[in-house]
């Protein structure tokens, strides 16, 4: 590893993370905190305590990631390092900018959310009042997991039918519409939860009334989608389904940032870029000049 005018050549890349760690302290979540932990010990067991930064090395350890993560599990372990070697590049503690080195996924895993059948299915697969509010409510708000899980009943405003977002990205909160069929479900549901639990949606289950935890939501989303007859699936492609068919329908970009929760319209502008890939493929399959001349739809 090169480092940029270094007075210290003491300073090691695991001193520069605890660095990076101690300056974000107030900021950082301790589930954030320990998501940047696990990616920099994974990269440091590839590359070794003191590496050369250069595209090939990253290149390397993306390959070696592939072996035994998905091209988005790829992309998550990368965006984890990358965040802090972005504050080591801006702080001048390193000359390798890792803003040139290209993301690793492939555009054509990109998720683009699920169609108005598979909706139904997964909705319609939920066997009790609690799971059909909760998965009704992520497909129509597009609300973030975390953000789910704090929910309380409090928060709920039939009145309007808005939903105070008190624990989105980066502490900020927000207000986020619902729809009338989410309200029909959201009242079926809160006569059904336990008056003693704070939370709108707790465990029914195992430690009855307690909060959901992130590992029982994913593997509660994938049970209803198995259920549905659809392929595994967690609750960010959901938050997926909302954000295409919003914009699908003509939603404008800037609104679903705010509904989103999204810091920078950057972030947003890839929902934008998933319906206009939607909208070519369909018009491929509609246009009556294929149909005229191939007499059938092209594949």
């Amino acid at each position: 590893m090169r480092f940029k005018n270094r007075p210290k050549p003491t300073v090691t890349l695991a001193g520069l993370f605890e660095q990076f760690l101690s300056e974000r302290a107030h900021e950082l979540r301790p589930r954030t905190r320990t998501y940047y932990s696990e990616c920099f010990v994974r990269f440091v067991r590839f590359a070794g305590e003191e590496p050369e930064l250069t595209r090939e090395l990253f290149h390397g350890y993306f390959r070696h990631l592939s072996e035994t993560h998905s091209a988005n599990g790829v992309l998550t372990r990368w965006r984890g390092i990358k965040v802090f070697l972005n504050w080591a590049y801006r702080e001048g503690h390193i000359e390798f900018d890792v803003n040139g080195v290209k993301n690793p996924r492939d555009p054509k895993t990109q998720k683009t959310g699920l169609s108005e059948d598979d909706v139904r299915a997964l909705y319609h697969a939920c066997l009790n009042e609690r799971d059909r509010c909760l998965i009704g409510l992520l497909i129509d708000t597009g609300l973030r997991s975390q953000e789910l899980r704090f929910l309380t009943p409090g928060d709920i405003d039939h009145r309007n039918r808005t939903i105070r977002v008190k624990h989105g990205k980066g502490g900020k909160e927000r207000k986020v519409p619902f729809s009338t069929v989410t309200q029909r479900d959201l009242r079926k549901g809160e006569a059904r939860r336990e008056p003693a639990s704070p939370w709108l949606f707790h465990n029914i289950e195992r430690s009855y009334g307690e909060q959901l935890t992130t590992t029982y939501l994913s593997r509660l989303v994938a049970r209803i989608a198995q259920r549905a007859g659809l392929p595994s699936m967690g609750p960010h492609l959901l938050r997926h389904t909302f954000a295409s068919s919003f914009l699908a329908q003509g939603g404008d970009s800037m609104f679903l940032k705010e509904l989103l929760g999204h810091e920078s319209i950057q972030v947003t502008q890839k929902y934008v870029k998933l319906v206009t890939t939607d909208v070519r493929r369909e018009h491929e399959l509609r246009s009556p000049l294929t149909k005229a001349l191939f007499g059938r739809i092209r594949n």
